[in-house]
């Protein structure tokens, strides 16, 4: 794991182009911290800040072919890296490390781009190719490590953190307003664009090339929930789908370096362990917990049993709410975007415990989006018979009662399931998703957001996208999981698992995004991944064999802050101060009347408005941390 910048083209001077690649290693230090490296001739300049992981000697980067013709930098770790070596070997390919970065390389003269379509991992790379004068770039089919861009007067720079392009000469800071919107309304940047003006991010599961001063982007990845597949018996598509997590699982583990495990006590996590435990029986494991004091969201007694049951080093740290309100006071600061998942609090404490140790740890990312395992796909079945009511009676009658429910700040209160589940009716079945989890809806946007009718254009693209999306897949749930799965986990489970783990110098791998396992889930039908009410129906019939049945049975939680009750008590006076009339009024980017009723309603604990104050208050803590104004 580690931070890649470079550039291609331009007419700066080496020396210019050195200093610039070396002032913004400087800002991804944390990323790598172990070592750092440049290399350029007159056509290309990488550089490579290094978290060392694999082949620990010989793994320096920037890194060349044998004859120097082809040269990376990698940011990432190629899980069957050791099979590609095997198949390269016998190609006659020769091997100078025991590095995955040399596996790529010796990868791509024999495959070409069709390396991508062999390499199971996360990763963003840059590569020059010498005898072609070509640069071709890639992400990783969901976006697990960061890829941004910058092209301007025939130069192209990219980088993992879209705030070292403030060092390249001639580059102006300005926010896009259009992605400003747009985090407003889904609590994420979107896939393509970033929130600076001129820096566009590579999309997950696609590549990139740039000949001869032109730009192609190209789509190598695409998964779709159709339920094309014939169904087996159940225990044969358990055993299929638990070999499968097997070999995730034994692959995300390698490494030259201990390895970890963030565990939540929930059942995605829980699973990683178990099978883990399979796979390497007796091996040293830790394990890390957070604990909350609100018990609607603890789950560190089911981890701190499993631990015990599993035979760990186990280490739980409780997210104690000062400490998480001091996270959050600091933490926007330290982001090159801004990220407005709670989550990202407890997973920045308890990486940090995790840095102490160990600089690998496995997570449970993606369970939910493939196996179906968000409360919201039981919402999405009783919509089945919501949606045929008047829109009368929603407008009218089950709207206004649900808003008469007196608040709670637990854990998924039943007033914000329903009063979350009321918006969305009436309205378009693609749309459903976004009025129950949206921070802001575009409705709710045009009355805060003071006279920029134009910077909506983007949201409205983005909107469009969600139908497109919905069309192209197949199943009432599965087109709500394709929904997650294109947008939720990509731009915002795992951007904010990179920055809160890269803070921290520590790498998160993620077994349930084995491209194996998410092609096989996403052709299975609805009926095999959600039985009845039940989600993750798959695997709670794997965990009853390997786990013990409270948790198998479980309600999901995950990592996750109690930031309603935060918001009210502990970060209240800064709330005040950033959200304040005063402020609102000198920025003048919200109304400030609008703002000012949210606050009342959730200090009053007459509505739970957590998510658009959230939103907005980690939005102006970090334009405050960077000066930075919307013209």
């Amino acid at each position: 794991m580690c931070g890649i910048v470079g550039q291609v083209g331009g007419d700066d001077p080496p020396a210019l182009v050195k200093a610039t690649l070396s002032s913004q290693l400087a800002l991804l230090h944390h990323r790598g911290p172990d070592d750092s490296g440049v290399m350029m001739d007159p056509r290309f300049a990488f550089g490579h800040a290094r978290l060392a992981i694999i082949d620990l000697e010989f793994g320096q980067q920037p890194f060349a072919s044998g004859d120097g013709n082809v040269v990376i930098t990698f940011n990432g770790e190629i899980y069957n890296y050791l099979e590609l070596r095997e198949e390269l070997l016998r190609a006659g390919h020769a091997f100078r490390t025991h590095s995955d970065t040399e596996v790529l390389v010796n990868g791509y003269l024999e495959w070409g781009h069709d390396i991508l379509r062999k390499v199971d991992g996360m990763f963003a790379f840059a590569l020059y190719d010498r005898r072609s004068q070509a640069l071709f770039c890639a992400r990783d089919p969901y976006g697990q490590k960061p890829f941004f861009y910058h092209l301007e007067r025939g130069r192209f720079a990219f980088s993992s953190e879209c705030r070292t392009f403030e060092r390249l000469p001639s580059f102006r800071s300005e926010i896009d307003q259009a992605s400003l919107i747009d985090f407003l309304a889904f609590e994420s940047l979107p896939f393509d664009r970033s929130i600076y003006r001129g820096i566009q991010k590579l999309p997950p599961g696609y590549s990139l090339s740039f000949v001869n001063g032109e730009l192609e982007l190209s789509r190598y990845f695409e998964s779709v929930p159709r339920g094309t597949s014939g169904l087996a018996s159940a225990s044969e598509l358990d055993s299929e789908i638990h070999a499968l997590l097997r070999q995730s699982i034994e692959r995300t583990f390698r490494a030259d370096v201990p390895v970890g495990l963030l565990l939540s006590g929930g059942l995605d996590s829980s699973m990683v362990l178990a099978i883990l435990r399979e796979v390497h029986p007796a091996v040293p494991l830790r394990t890390f917990t957070i604990r909350n004091v609100d018990p609607s969201f603890d789950e560190s007694a089911a981890g701190a049993a499993l631990a015990k049951r599993f035979q760990t080093t186990h280490t739980e740290i409780t997210a104690e709410p000062s400490a998480l309100a001091d996270i959050a006071s600091r933490l926007p600061a330290l982001l090159d975007e801004p990220q407005a998942d709670p989550g990202l609090l407890p997973k920045y404490m308890i990486c940090g415990e995790v840095a102490r140790t160990t600089k690998v740890a496995l997570t449970g990312d993606g369970g939910d989006e493939f196996f179906y395992g968000y409360s919201i796909f039981r919402a999405q079945r009783a919509a089945r018979f919501a949606k045929y009511l008047p829109g009368f009676m929603h407008r009218h009658v089950i709207r206004p009662l649900a808003k008469k429910l007196p608040a709670t700040d637990g854990y998924m209160g039943l007033d914000l399931k329903l009063k979350q589940f009321a918006k969305a009716f009436p309205g378009p079945d693609h749309l459903r998703n976004f009025y129950w989890t949206c921070a802001f809806s575009d409705h709710e946007l045009a009355a805060l957001v003071c006279d920029r009718e134009g910077d909506f254009d983007d949201m409205t693209r983005q909107l469009a996208m969600q139908r497109t999306r919905w069309q192209e897949a197949e199943g009432a749930l599965g087109r709500l999981a394709y929904l997650y799965q294109q947008q939720f986990l990509p731009d915002y489970v795992l951007a904010n698992s990179d920055r809160a783990s890269m803070l921290n110098s520590v790498e998160l791998r993620t077994p349930f995004l084995a491209v194996d396992l998410v092609q096989r889930l996403n052709a299975l039908p609805d009926s095999a991944k959600m039985r009845g009410g039940q989600t993750k129906s798959i695997l709670r019939r794997i965990a009853a064999r390997v786990l013990p049945p409270g948790i198998a049975r479980g309600r999901k939680i995950g990592f996750t802050a109690p930031v309603a009750s935060l918001l009210r008590n502990e970060l209240k006076e800064e709330v005040l101060e950033f959200l304040g009339a005063s402020y609102l009024r000198r920025q003048g980017l919200f109304r400030e009347e609008r703002v000012s009723r949210l606050l009342t309603e959730h200090f009053t604990q007459q509505h739970n408005h957590y998510k658009p104050i959230w939103a907005l208050f980690m939005l102006q803590k970090w334009l405050h941390s960077r000066n930075l104004q919307c013209a």
